[in-house]
């Protein structure tokens, strides 16, 4: 962890932003440390890409000072059919003694993304950018209904991994004490993780490709046409022999399909 703090604090001060590949949720069963991963929704008032489509993710460490509840299987109530609007919401949440899962909510802030990206699925171009512009009357902003309840209750904002343009909100009775949660976000059945690079640097690899195309240029400019059948690749680092020392011909079966 150690490690990856390092690594994670020297490309911010690079301005070089890394991606997690995969799903997040694959960090707790390769990182042992982590005991929980959770995804959340950005609170923020405003709709933009940091609010539409970046999100935080909470990790747990295992063994850590803080009780962590389990909310990945707390009741639910259906946006929409047990749950009509803001105001009925805000009656519930002052009777709320348990922890309730809110599902099905549209979201204000992307369901014009996903209307229009399923109008232009149907090749209406034109549909598309009407819902671009025309706001959907029964969508919900998230950040909105945080703020209705919150006085009273502990609020966890998730998306929902089944419905395309719609989140969930996790209520939690307010304690002395603000409980640490996880299943915040539910996972969606998947395969066991793999083992396999966890993150990249989006800029090391355009910094990579750059590179290549600099070098086969050069040996164009003293090769000619012979520099056609060159085929550069980019490693991440040099194989070592079983010395530690570097091993150049071990690259070959590094790089062999």
């Amino acid at each position: 962890m150690s490690r990856l703090r390092a690594t994670v604090a020297r490309r911010w001060r690079c301005g070089q932003p890394g991606f997690l590949g995969g799903s997040i949720a694959d960090l707790s069963a390769l990182v042992p440390v982590i005991a929980a991963v959770d995804i959340r929704l950005r609170r923020s008032p405003f709709h933009n890409e940091m609010s539409r489509h970046r999100y935080d993710a909470v990790l747990r460490k295992a063994g850590g000072p803080t009780t962590v509840t389990d909310v990945s299987d707390c009741p639910s109530l259906v946006w929409g059919a047990d749950v009509h609007d803001l105001s009925e919401l805000a009656g519930r949440a002052t009777a709320t003694r348990s922890p309730v899962r809110i599902v099905e909510i549209p979201n204000a802030r992307i369901t014009g993304e996903v209307r229009a990206l399923r109008a232009l699925g149907e090749g209406d171009a034109a549909g598309a950018a009407v819902a671009l512009t025309e706001p959907d009357p029964a969508a919900v902003d998230p950040e909105t209904l945080a703020r209705r309840v919150e006085s009273v209750l502990d609020v966890a904002l998730t998306l929902a991994h089944d419905r395309p343009g719609h989140f969930e909100a996790v209520l939690v009775p307010r304690r002395p004490v603000r409980p640490a949660l996880t299943g915040t976000y539910r996972h969606p059945a998947q395969a066991p993780a793999r083992p396999g690079p966890l993150a990249e640097i989006p800029a090391a690899a355009h910094q990579a490709g750059r590179f290549a195309d600099r070098l086969h240029g050069w040996l164009h400019e003293r090769l000619g046409d012979r520099a056609k059948s060159v085929e550069i690749v980019v490693l991440d680092a040099l194989p070592l022999g079983p010395d530690g020392v570097p091993a150049p011909r071990a690259a070959d079966r590094t790089t062999a399909p």
